[in-house]
């Protein structure tokens, strides 16, 4: 069904969908991971790129062993597998913050909790008489006469 104007390709363009939050299983799923090793992680489906998307970075080219480090670090992480359920175990291993969202998708919670109280002043409906207003005050002097000797 054609979207938009009368002219071919008019109307808003269709935009990729972006990737979903892990639903219960996948997030049970990814949490069960967590204490896998890597190696059984892999033996799960989950296996390196093959081949590699980059070359191993050769030091030749690296003026200082901080630079080519950093550089093999960059292509060990590029070479792993790139599946959304390993791109959220790797952040639930360093990340607490990943670690919560996952456990409260597991176990149905909200994922970010809302307080309404403070979103919009309070209101209140009192039918008050003046005469009600007056005794109370009254009395709270006396009160406050009897205390005060």
């Amino acid at each position: 069904m054609p979207r938009g104007g009368k002219r071919k390709g008019a109307g808003r363009k269709p935009v990729e969908a972006e990737a979903k939050a892990p639903n219960k299983e996948r997030a049970s799923a990814i949490l069960a991971g967590l204490s896998l090793t890597d190696e059984q992680w892999k033996k799960q489906g989950h296996p390196d790129q093959e081949p590699p998307p980059f070359e191993e970075p050769n030091p030749k080219r690296y003026s200082t062993p901080q630079d080519f480090i950093q550089a093999h670090m960059d292509w060990e992480l590029a070479k792993r597998c790139q599946c959304e359920d390993c791109l959220w175990r790797r952040d639930a291993q360093s990340d607490r913050g990943a670690r919560e969202y996952l456990w409260n998708r597991r176990d149905g919670h909200s994922v970010r909790n809302i307080n309404h109280i403070h979103d919009k002043p309070i209101d209140l409906n009192v039918n008050v008489s003046m005469a009600d207003v007056i005794r109370d005050i009254r009395t709270r002097k006396q009160e406050y006469e009897r205390n005060r000797k």
